[in-house]
Parts: C-alpha cells; sequence; structure tokens
C-alpha cells in the first residue's frame, strides 16, 4: 500500500473526484512562460495587398440534398471532368471543378435571370420564361 501512496502522490482511488481542496498547500509550480504569452491580446497582421483592404470573408458551405435524374447526374459528372481536363496543368484542390460547382452556378444564373419570381407557379413556367 506504502507503494501505491507514493506512485499516485498519496492520493486514494476515492480523491480523485473530490473537488475539495485539500488541507496540506502543495508547492506552487513556477509561472509558466506560454500561459502568460497566451493572455496576450493578439496584435492584427500587417495586410498584404497594395490597397490594405481585406480580403471578403467566404461565405459558409452547407450541404444541400437534392433529387436528380440520373442523366443529369452523369451530364453533372462529365462537365465538371471537363472542365477539369481543360486545364494543362494540375489545379489546387480548392480551384477544382466538381459538380456542386457546377450547380453554384445555376444558381447564380437564376438568380441574375430577369424573371418576376411572384409569377412563377411551376418548374415547367420557369422553363418556358428560360426558354428551355
Amino acid at each position: 500500500m506504502s507503494q501505491q501512496k507514493k506512485r499516485m502522490g498519496g492520493m486514494k482511488l476515492g480523491d480523485f473526484g473530490n473537488t475539495e481542496t485539500p488541507t496540506e498547500s502543495a508547492p506552487e509550480d513556477p509561472p509558466n512562460v506560454l500561459e502568460d504569452e497566451l493572455v496576450k491580446p493578439l496584435e492584427p497582421k500587417p495586410s498584404r495587398g497594395k490597397s490594405g483592404a481585406k480580403k471578403p470573408k467566404q461565405e459558409k458551405l452547407v450541404t444541400v440534398n437534392i433529387k436528380i435524374t440520373k442523366s443529369q447526374q452523369d451530364w453533372l459528372r462529365d462537365t465538371a471532368q471537363q472542365v477539369r481536363d481543360n486545364n494543362e496543368e494540375p489545379q489546387p484542390a480548392a480551384d477544382r471543378v466538381y459538380p456542386q460547382h457546377l450547380i453554384g452556378v445555376a444558381i447564380a444564373l437564376l438568380q441574375s435571370a430577369d424573371i418576376d419570381w411572384d409569377e412563377i407557379r411551376d418548374a415547367n413556367e420557369l422553363k418556358k420564361r428560360l426558354n428551355l
């Protein structure tokens, strides 16, 4: 038992969940330099651009589940692959085109279309307005 007390610093198994402070005072630890540095407020980084303007904050991406036909899925996949193949040099992962990018562009096209959305009643009417 004395071997266990030495290895556990004199604590018993029942003392581990105890939130009360012990009656004996433990020796104080030396100040931690890293903790002191973490408390300091962060200084703003200098901007790298010539104009000093900050980059616009990128909007957070969210997942959307949609149902499309198999032929639409194939077209999206094949078209995205074709766009990737158009590059002679390998592109960084963040710049590669995937089907979700094509869908995002399609949404941007719909948003910029000159359509009175109060008049649209269904997808067929929208297709007619877009001459599809």
